[in-house]
Formats: C-alpha cells, sequence, structure tokens
C-alpha cells in the first residue's frame, strides 16, 4: 500500500515537471521565434509601407496633397554697405544681415493622373507664400524695408551683352543703350525693397530696351530701328514663384516598389536634366526631402532632388534625435557634396565650361531664365572655402543656424523635422564696356540673400503618428519578451520541481534502507515530509511573488488607467468626429434663458425722495437659446480653434410664466436712455464746451416728447431693443445744427443679442495640450480685455462654462470667461450631486470672486471710476456700447453687501434660486447642468442737467432684471453617456480590482506560507503525542505474546 502511494506520489510529480518543462519551452520557443523570426515585425512592416504608399487613403497620402503642417521659408538680406567704395575698389564688401523675413508656405500637389499600374503619379506643385508678421523679426514688413545689393538684372543685362559682341554687331543700338542708361541713371548698386528682390519687379529701363526691341521710330532721322534684347528682362529673376508651379512632375508611387517610395520620375516635363556636363550630374535622383523609403538604414546614403538648386543633392546619417518623443535620425549634407569639381572627380559634372567654381559654390544660371549669373553656397559660406570669407566682410558661418538637415522617422521614412538653407550670391565682375558696370573692382561672389526653408512636426501630428505607429511596435514587443519571461519561468519552475524531486528519493531511498535494518526511528521517517512541505512552500512563494509583483507593478504605472484616460482625452478633444465636437458647433441641449423683470411700483415717491424703490418681480419670460460655432479656421496644428459664436432666442410661452407675453406685458423702470444721455451730457461739460444753442434745443426736445426718468416699456423692447422716436429726432436735429450727439444712441443697449453674433473668438482644442481643452484665447479679436485696471482683471482667462479639461480635480479653481459680464470668474467645488444616474461635482462661485476691491485687494483690477462699488457689484459700463451706468450682482443681491438690501424694498435672496452652479462629470469634464444667474442693475443718481433727471433721491443701485441661463443633459443623452461613461468607470474598477486583486491574492500566498510553521509545530506536537501513547499501548501485547508462546513451548 505504501509503495503505490509513493509510486502515485513520483508519477504526478513527473507530470507537473514535464507539463511546466514544455510550456515553458513552448512559450520561450515562440517568443523567440517571433523575436528572431520577425513575424510580428514583418506584419508590421507590410502595415507601415501600405500605411506611407502614395495611394489615397494612406498614411501620407492626404499630407501630400496639401499640407497641412506649418511649413516656414524665411528670408536674411545681405544689405552692402559700403557700396561705393567697392564700386571704386577702395574697400572689399562688407554686408549686413537683415532678417528673417518669414512666408507661410502653402503646399499642394494637384493629381493629373496615374499610369495603369498605379506605380507613377503625374501632379502639378503649387506653392504659395503669404507673409507672416509673427514670425518676422519685429517690426520687419517686407513692402517698406529695403536693402542695398547688385543690380541683377543690370548684371545680367551687362554680361549678356559682352558675352555677345553687342557692341560690336549692334553699334547703334549700343550707343543708344549707353545712352538711356544715362537718362535712367541706373547703377551696379541699387536699393530695393525685400519684397520686390523676391517676387519680382518692372524696371523702366530695361521696359525700355525691351520696347527698343520691338522696333523703334527715330524722328530726327525718320527711320524706324529694332534693336535685338532679351525679350522677358524687365522682371526681375526671383527664386520664388508665388501661387505659381514649378512645372509638371511624377513620382515613384510606392505601390509596385517600396524603396522608390517618392522618388521623382520627371521634373519640368523631363526625365533628366540638361545644363550640367556628365549622366550623373543631370540625374534627377531623389525624392522631394519630405519623405523616404520606409526602414531607413543609418548606413544608407538618401538622395534627394531639389528644383531650387538644380540638382539631386545627398545626405548621409550623423547623429540619433528625438522630437517630441519620437525618435529619428539625422541626415546632413556632407563637406563632398560641395567639395571642387576639380579636386573630388564626382562633382566635376557640375562645372560650367569656364571651369569649376571654388568648394561650396554651385553654378546655376543656365537652369534659370535669363541665366543670371547667379551662383549657389550655404548661407554665410558654410562648409565651403575659406577663401570666400576674406572677399566678404560680414560673414559668420555656424553650423546650428546655416546646415541643412533632414530628421527622419526611421521606421516610416517620415520626414518629422528639417531644414534646407540655400544663399543666393551673384557673380559681381566689372564689364568696362558697359559704363554703369564699369569699376575697378575685382570679381567676388557677393551675397544677396539667404532662404531657410523648415518645418517640425506639429504636437497634435505627433501624437497621432505615436498611437497609430508606436503603440503597435510596444504592444508586440511586450508579448514577445512576455512570453519569453513566462517560458523561463516555467522552465524554472520546472527545474525546482525536478531538483526538489530529485532529494526525496534520496530520502526515500534512505526511509527504505532503514526499514530494512529494522531501524525505523520516528525522526527518521522525517524526510519525506519535509520534502512534501518544501516543494509546497516553494511553489506558494513562487506563484506569490509573481501576482504581488505584477500587481505592484501594475498598480504604480498606472497602466490600465492611462490606457482609459487617453481614449477619454481624445473623445473630448474640440475636433471633428469626437464626442463633443457635434455639440460644441450645434447644441442639441436644450439651453434656456428665463428673464425675470422688476417692476418699480413707487416712481413717484422715488422721484420725489419721499420713499425707497420697491420693486416686484415679475416673470419668468422664458426663451430657447438656440447654440452654434462656426468654425473659421484651424492653426496649423490644431491647437486653437477660431470661430463665430451665434446665439438665436426664441420665446418660449410653456416655460415661461403662465400668461405671460413679452411683447404685451410691460413693467415701470428706469429710462436709461434718457439716463445714459444725461450723464453723458453731465460728464461732457456739455453745456459749457458746447453752443447754448445746443443744450437749449436738447432740453426743449426732452420737453417736446415729455420724457420722465422712470417709464414704461414692453419686456420685449427692453430686452431685445428699441427705436426711441426721441432720440431719434434729437439725432436728427443734432444733424442739422452741428450740435454734438452719439451716434447710435437711438437704440437701447441691450444685453441680447437674437440671431446675431457675439464676436470672433477662439479657443484651446485640447489636441496639444489637453489641460487647457476649450479655454478662450481670443474674444472679440481679442487675447485680452482693455477696461479693467490690471493686467490680471483684463485676462481672458477660462471656458465657456460647458466643458472642463477632464479628470476633473476637487481641489482646482474652475475658470469661466463670462461674455455677459465682461470678465473672468473662477469657480470652487461644493459637493458631490447625482444626476439621473451620472455622479457629477458641483462647483460654485467663492464670495471672494464678488468681494469689493476695498475690502479683497485682488478684485482691485475690477474697479473703475468713481472707484470700488459694495461687495457682489460689477460696473460692466465701459464694455458696453454707450457706455450706461449698468452695474451686474448676483439676482436679489445674493452674495452680496446686505446694505444693498436696506436701499431696495422687494428682494429675497435665496442660494437655491439665485446662486450660479455647474454641475461637471469628473471624468470626462462636461457640465450635465448649469445655471448662470445675473442681475442687472441701473446707477440711479439724480442728474441735474436735464430737470426730467432732477431728483430728490440718493444714488442707488436699481434692480432691472435678472437673467436665468440654465441648461440640463436630456434623459436621452444621459442615457447614451451613461452607457459610454460607465462602461470606462466599469473598465476602471475592473482593471483597479484586478490589480489590486493580484496584489492580495499575492500577499495572501506569502502569508500562508510564513504561517506555514506555526501549523506545522502544532501538527507535529499532536503526532509526538500520540505516537508515544500507542508505544505504550503496543508493549503490554508483544510481552504477553511472548509469556504465551514460551509457554507453549514448554
Amino acid at each position: 500500500m505504501e509503495s503505490r502511494r509513493r509510486c502515485c506520489g513520483c508519477c504526478s510529480r513527473r507530470v507537473l515537471i514535464i507539463s511546466f518543462a514544455i510550456t515553458g519551452v513552448f512559450l520561450l520557443v515562440a517568443g523567440l521565434v517571433l523575436d528572431v523570426g520577425g513575424v510580428f515585425s514583418n506584419i508590421i512592416k507590410n502595415k507601415v509601407d501600405q500605411s506611407v504608399e502614395l495611394k489615397p487613403g494612406g498614411l501620407v497620402y492626404e499630407e501630400w496633397v496639401k499640407t497641412s503642417l506649418p511649413v516656414y521659408m524665411k528670408y536674411y538680406v545681405f544689405d552692402l554697405k559700403n557700396h561705393e567704395e567697392v564700386m571704386t575698389g577702395q574697400a572689399v564688401p562688407a554686408v549686413e544681415q537683415k532678417g528673417p523675413y518669414s512666408y507661410r508656405e502653402l503646399r499642394s500637389n494637384e493629381v493629373l493622373n496615374w499610369t495603369s499600374d498605379r506605380s507613377i503619379v503625374t501632379f502639378m506643385p503649387n506653392r504659395t507664400y503669404v507673409f507672416d508678421p509673427e514670425t518676422s523679426c519685429e517690426g520687419c514688413d517686407d513692402r517698406n524695408d529695403t536693402f542695398m545689393s547688385v543690380n541683377i538684372p543690370l548684371m545680367t543685362l551687362a554680361l549678356w551683352v559682352r558675352n555677345n559682341n553687342y557692341d560690336k554687331k549692334h553699334g547703334f543700338c549700343f550707343l543708344g543703350m549707353l545712352i538711356e542708361a544715362e537718362v535712367y541713371k541706373v547703377k551696379l548698386f541699387q536699393r530695393k525693397t525685400v519684397y520686390d528682390i523676391l517676387w519680382g519687379y518692372k524696371d523702366p529701363f530695361l521696359e525700355f530696351l525691351v520696347h527698343a526691341s520691338q522696333g523703334i521710330h527715330i524722328p530726327y532721322i525718320d527711320i524706324n530701328i529694332t534693336c535685338p534684347g532679351q525679350d522677358g528682362l524687365t522682371d526681375f529673376i526671383q527664386l520664388q514663384y508665388n501661387n505659381t508651379y514649378y512645372g509638371i512632375s511624377a513620382v515613384n508611387s510606392g505601390q509596385t516598389d517600396i524603396n522608390k517610395l517618392e522618388q521623382f520620375t520627371m521634373w519640368r516635363g523631363e526625365s533628366h536634366l540638361s545644363w550640367w556636363s556628365d549622366k550623373y550630374a543631370n540625374m534627377i535622383n531623389g525624392t522631394d526631402g519630405t519623405q523616404f523609403s520606409p526602414g531607413v538604414d543609418k548606413h544608407a546614403t538618401l538622395y534627394a532632388f531639389s528644383p531650387e538648386v538644380c540638382r539631386s543633392l545627398y545626405f548621409v546619417y550623423e547623429s540619433d534625435q528625438t522630437v517630441k518623443d519620437i525618435k529619428l535620425y539625422r541626415f546632413t549634407a556632407p563637406d563632398k557634396l560641395y567639395l571642387n569639381g576639380d579636386t573630388y572627380k564626382p562633382n566635376k559634372g557640375f562645372c560650367m565650361p569656364s571651369g569649376c567654381l571654388p568648394t561650396g559654390l554651385l553654378n546655376i544660371s543656365r537652369c534659370q531664365p535669363l541665366n543670371p549669373p547667379v551662383v549657389l553656397s550655404p548661407p554665410h559660406f558654410y562648409q565651403s572655402d575659406k577663401s570666400l570669407l576674406k572677399a566678404v566682410h560680414g560673414l559668420n558661418p555656424e553650423k546650428s543656424k546655416h546646415e541643412t538637415y533632414v530628421d527622419i522617422e526611421p521606421i516610416t521614412g517620415i520626414v518629422m523635422r528639417a531644414a534646407k538653407r540655400i544663399q543666393i550670391n551673384i557673380a559681381v565682375e566689372p564689364v568696362k564696356m558697359f559704363a554703369p558696370t564699369n569699376g575697378k573692382f575685382s570679381k567676388v561672389f557677393l551675397p544677396v540673400m539667404y532662404a531657410s526653408e523648415s518645418f517640425v512636426i506639429t504636437d497634435g501630428k505627433a501624437a497621432d503618428f505615436r498611437h497609430k505607429v508606436y503603440l503597435p511596435i510596444t504592444i508586440t514587443e511586450v508579448i514577445q519578451y512576455f512570453l519569453m519571461g513566462l517560458g523561463a519561468l516555467f522552465i524554472l519552475v520546472a527545474l525546482l520541481l525536478l531538483i526538489l524531486t530529485a532529494n526525496k528519493k534520496k530520502n526515500d531511498l534512505e526511509l527504505r534502507v532503514n526499514e530494512g535494518d529494522g531501524h525505523v526511528k520516528d525522526d527518521e521517517r522525517q524526510p519525506l515530509v519535509t520534502d512534501g512541505r518544501r516543494f509546497f512552500i516553494t511553489s506558494l512563494t513562487v506563484f506569490g511573488l509573481i501576482l504581488l509583483v505584477s500587481g505592484t507593478i501594475l498598480t504604480a504605472s498606472h497602466v490600465f488607467s492611462k490606457l482609459i484616460k487617453d481614449k477619454v482625452n481624445e473623445d473630448v478633444q474640440l475636433k471633428p468626429g469626437s464626442t463633443v465636437y457635434k455639440e460644441w458647433e450645434n447644441a442639441s441641449v436644450p439651453w434656456y434663458k428665463k428673464f425675470y423683470m422688476f417692476n418699480l411700483t413707487n416712481p413717484e415717491e422715488v422721484m420725489n425722495g419721499n420713499a425707497t424703490p420697491n420693486v416686484e418681480q415679475i416673470g419668468p419670460y422664458s426663451y430657447r437659446e438656440l447654440r452654434s460655432n462656426k468654425v473659421l479656421k484651424w492653426t496649423d496644428d490644431d491647437s486653437i480653434v477660431t470661430f463665430m459664436p451665434n446665439r438665436t432666442y426664441i420665446f418660449d410661452p410653456e416655460t415661461s410664466c403662465a400668461g405671460c407675453h413679452d411683447k404685451n406685458d410691460t413693467f415701470v423702470n428706469v429710462n436709461i436712455p434718457l439716463l445714459t444721455l444725461a450723464l453723458w451730457l453731465r460728464n461732457t461739460n456739455y453745456t459749457k464746451e458746447q453752443p447754448k444753442v445746443c443744450s437749449v434745443g436738447i432740453k426743449a426736445t426732452v420737453d417736446k416728447f415729455k420724457l420722465k426718468l422712470f417709464r414704461r416699456k414692453t419686456v420685449y423692447d427692453i430686452l431685445w431693443g428699441y427705436q426711441d422716436e426721441f432720440l431719434k429726432f434729437l439725432l436728427k436735429i443734432s444733424k442739422l445744427t452741428g450740435c454734438p450727439a452719439r451716434e447710435g444712441i437711438t437704440t437701447f443697449i441691450q444685453l441680447q443679442y437674437n440671431n446675431t453674433f457675439y464676436g470672433i473668438s477662439a479657443v484651446n482644442t485640447g489636441r496639444t495640450d489637453i489641460s487647457k481643452l476649450e479655454q478662450f484665447t481670443m474674444w472679440r479679436n481679442e487675447s485680452h480685455l482693455s477696461w479693467w485696471s490690471d493686467k490680471y482683471a483684463n485676462m481672458i482667462n477660462g471656458t465657456d462654462a460647458t466643458q472642463f479639461a477632464p479628470d476633473v480635480d476637487k481641489e482646482n479653481k474652475f475658470y469661466v470667461f463670462s461674455p455677459e459680464i465682461c470678465r473672468s470668474v473662477h469657480f470652487t467645488y461644493e459637493k458631490e450631486v447625482t444626476l439621473k444616474d451620472i455622479k457629477l461635482y458641483r462647483v460654485t462661485i467663492p464670495d471672494e470672486v464678488l468681494k469689493s476691491g476695498n475690502v479683497y485687494p485682488p478684485n482691485r483690477g475690477f474697479c473703475v471710476t468713481p472707484g470700488c462699488l459694495p461687495t457682489g457689484l460689477l460696473n460692466i459700463s465701459l464694455c458696453q456700447p454707450m457706455n450706461p451706468p449698468v452695474v451686474t450682482s448676483p439676482p436679489h443681491f445674493y452674495q452680496s453687501d446686505k446694505s444693498l438690501l436696506q436701499t431696495v424694498h422687494g428682494l429675497k435672496p435665496e442660494k437655491s434660486e439665485h446662486e450660479t452652479f455647474l454641475e461637471i462629470e469628473p471624468i470626462t469634464g462636461i457640465v450635465m447642468r448649469g445655471a448662470q444667474r445675473v442681475q442687472i442693475n441701473i446707477a440711479l443718481e439724480s442728474v441735474d442737467v436735464l430737470p426730467q433727471t432732477k431728483g430728490s433721491f440718493e444714488k442707488v443701485f436699481l434692480p432691472f432684471m435678472f437673467a436665468s441661463e440654465v441648461a440640463e443633459i436630456t434623459d436621452e443623452k444621459a442615457s447614451d453617456f451613461r452607457e459610454k461613461v460607465s462602461k470606462m468607470n466599469t473598465a476602471m474598477k475592473i482593471t483597479k480590482m484586478f490589480e489590486y486583486g493580484l496584489i492580495v491574492i499575492g500577499a495572501f500566498l506569502l502569508g500562508v506560507v510564513l504561517l506555514l510553521p506555526c501549523f506545522d509545530n502544532d501538527k507535529k506536537g499532536q503526532e509526538n503525542g500520540t505516537k508515544n501513547e500507542e508505544k505504550d499501548e503496543k508493549h503490554p501485547l508483544i510481552d504477553s505474546s511472548r509469556k504465551t508462546f514460551a509457554n507453549q513451548s514448554t
């Protein structure tokens, strides 16, 4: 029985060891095969190759058709400081660099056709340049700023005349040319604007020569003469072509051979160049420098064809770079690319018939219209012959500023950052036969300007790239290494079990030997138990540690929560297709704006000073608010969206007070236009500054219309504006008499603008920084306000109160910019609430926001002349048209100075009715319910310039109306939200439970290991007691049998 039990134990252990070993080997081999065999890498490579192919829908195609990346072309011009001394040979040219003059480069490629196998695409490249003052030097203007340099058209003409022996072949014409040059006072060095030099200009002297080439009549000798010339010379030969194309081109799409991706096969309708002197130099070889074949090798030489320099270039690896968490290879143009053709034979083909230029220079005259003496080089003669720096003073070559490079993402071959820098020099030399160019200087390569074309991937596109390319690679690598690690772990466990089993066999053997000798003792049987316990403890320890460490790592690194958080961030970003964008663009949530009017019940007593104003609240008059935002433009990196907000209000009887109608119901309150006019007359000292007839005329007109300081108007008129016949008449009289008047005062200054916009605004989209989601960057075309008295108060800070950054923290302040009160305010956390089974954070405006600047210095910036108002009040007259005496506060002076309630009767502030609050869903930052409540008060005071506004009352802030703008998520929207966000909440809970579960189970297993010795000691004590009892019972039995056996023998 004992041997069978041992056999079964041995077999089960053997099966366990073999299972662990086979599983471990399988997992390890699988991981190695996936890694070394490149299974996943090949899958990803094929996917990358397909993505970067030039085809509709590909990763790079849309960007190739119309570039969204911000590409800038910056020009630095060289101002010649000593042109007169240079002309007379008394000095070496000295130049001063000016700029940059920066242009936003708009790139597009118009596809013309594809080959039948779609391996080649023919297209028309377009480049448009728009001057950008923000990225240019401070105060620079390309149309006004000038600089002194060589007259390139004149130099070109002089060389053409000399090279064609024009003076000998056309003597009469040459004489006329010299005379006209004197008439037009042309000179070799001239001052022109930056714009003219870059984009071309008309030259009167050259225009005359062209006209002469077409035939001219000489009246003195009555003959017609034609002088041969270069047609088109009137246009300066610029290197840029604004809003024009470079010529029909074709590139390889990579669809049939990914190694040829975007390599040119044709430029300007030609498959090769024609101006260089050998086949190698005339090759159109490489891409346009924005994309290379995927799988870039550091040891490779990368080719790019540059239309600007009329040749192909090549780049070699220099260093590793990192841009926005993307690893890149930097490739630069090596020194040998610029070497003189006489010293480096492969460059011989780029020499002209007249000979090779010094190192660093490239003569491109033959590939330019009219063959101007244009010579290119790196800026400031970087990587060029040192003698060039001696010939021109004022240059300082620096690698960081003047080097051309491309930073390439090696997996996809996409260029993420680049700078192409080229200097334009003119080969200036004296042409003695032509007076304007007959100088005493030696031939010199004079820098005119250099261009730096650069771009870098935007934050938004970098994030998209990391998500699309890096994330799958990271996941596959984790899978590979996880399989290898897990396999190694299983093999290790199998080895440990094997060692334990070997020790057990040894102990079993010793046990059986002892039993055979008949000398078995209790403590000699102990090894069998010890080995079983050791195996059990080892297993628990290993798996306990694995679970504990895994759970701790997952919890500490927040792997799962980060994945969920990234998904939430992507959904709430302000971009087409996101969860919140459609709602932001055209709100479907029912917004209501409810107006409560204050009817003054005792106007006569107030006017006479016999009573405190008593008001009676009527309303609400409810309007359905239709919200929309019309997008105007996005920034290059999609981080800012500029838009036109629209608000339309439609009266809603169902949510208004019973029987209320805004166009019929009236109430009594201040005549705001009359009071505004009176204050304007007083503050401008109108009666003294203007002729007496003007002030008399105004008073007579007021009498004629029988105006009063208090009057009755309909709710509709007060809210949406009306034409005041008195003010219209007054304005007409002012035009007839010439008396000053305020244009536009005929319309009541309403706070609402039905079916109109608040002004062009801009907010952050959250694409590059989710913490700035929907925060205003501009309102009414301004980045800050101007009516408050300090920088803090004038900040446009916060969102529009419908959305905040996700992952809301209770401890934060929540900033909101409110156009209605012309300032930013902040909210603080109050409590948690539940709305339609959605947990929300309620935030409210703290008392400190409303405190008077006299008692709370941070609010002093909101004080305006004549001083700070009591707590709760805000003077917004300066930000309103006509500057009416409008003062805002919370409704019924809630959270305001208690003294205000003593100056007006009929008010009863209540938190539930008059508080402004927002209820935010903390994961997404979306506001699910909110109420913005603002009271409009009029700073009513006696103004003695008009009898009608002169009273016996003290100044009072008289409530006029209050508006309550409320919104709440609908049941349908709440259901959709719960379905989406609850899944995220559930996923978060499950991942947390999983993480903590690993930790708890691991800790439990380790705890069991630690407690086992205690249980073993108790058990061992019990077993020893039992064995002693058994010994006492066995001895009598043995003695008795022995006695019986002895008796029988006898």
